[in-house]
């Protein structure tokens, strides 16, 4: 298993279309003959930028430093949330009395360039589930907590989120998601939701994954085509 966050883990995440991300997949544009909105369409040129990367971003490490400092979009939010998810696995594990498992990067067993990184793998009853922790503000975390009960209203109040569940569902093969908000500031910092899967929800995502991997390939092999004609130029 490849630790998650470390230069390997990033590395082989290159080119996927990730369940933190995906929910940006399911944006539709506005017009009836758009299928990918403009935020679908930003996420996808992103990855098809991973697909295109010369091989001394990987294997020279001053270069990848230059890379992932360009591309990384590291937030003091998103560190709080690294901080503080060991000790809301051990809130979770105290209150479900479920062990939780570290897990790397999880690839889809038959859907190309997906993958999702749950943050943790439980085992309750013999059936399978996945772990996800948001450590929110303390305002979010009551919004969380006073609107947030089941799939319909996670995907009302946050559908990035919900898409990301699903995602982590799909490439585990998972029964459930507990969905668990945390903020230490609070008298009651737990909270606890568990999400199911949901077939139609798969096949929306297994549909935009096929279709972006699809725009993908053409816009590799136009740019590739660009490049060999001005290749022959400069030669000649």
């Amino acid at each position: 298993m490849i630790e998650q966050r470390t230069v390997e883990w990033k590395q082989a995440r290159l080119g996927f279309f990730t369940g933190s991300q995906i929910g940006k997949l399911m944006k539709s544009g506005r017009g009836k003959d758009k299928f990918f909105g403009d935020t679908a369409l930003s996420y996808i040129y992103d990855v098809a930028s991973q697909r295109n990367l010369k091989e001394v971003v990987v294997s020279n490490p001053d270069v990848w430093e230059m890379y992932d400092e360009q591309t990384s979009s590291w937030s003091r939010a998103i560190q709080f949330g690294v901080d503080w998810e060991g000790e809301a696995k051990k809130k979770y594990s105290l209150a479900s009395g479920n062990r939780v498992e570290e897990v790397g990067s999880v690839e889809h067993p038959s859907i190309p360039f997906f993958s999702a990184s749950p943050d943790g793998m439980i085992n309750e009853d013999g059936k399978l589930g996945v772990l996800e922790v948001k450590c929110p503000t303390p305002a979010v975390f009551m919004k969380y907590v006073s609107e947030i009960r089941d799939n319909a209203s996670l995907k009302d109040v946050n559908p990035e989120y919900y898409y990301q569940t699903q995602a982590e569902m799909m490439v585990s093969g998972a029964f459930f998601c507990d969905f668990t908000v945390f903020n230490p500031f609070m008298k009651n910092p737990l909270h606890i939701i568990r999400i199911l899967p949901e077939e139609e929800t798969f096949s929306e995502i297994e549909n935009r994954v096929g279709k972006a991997n699809d725009l993908i390939k053409h816009i590799l092999e136009y740019q590739n085509g660009i490049s060999r004609k001005s290749n022959s130029r400069t030669s000649a």
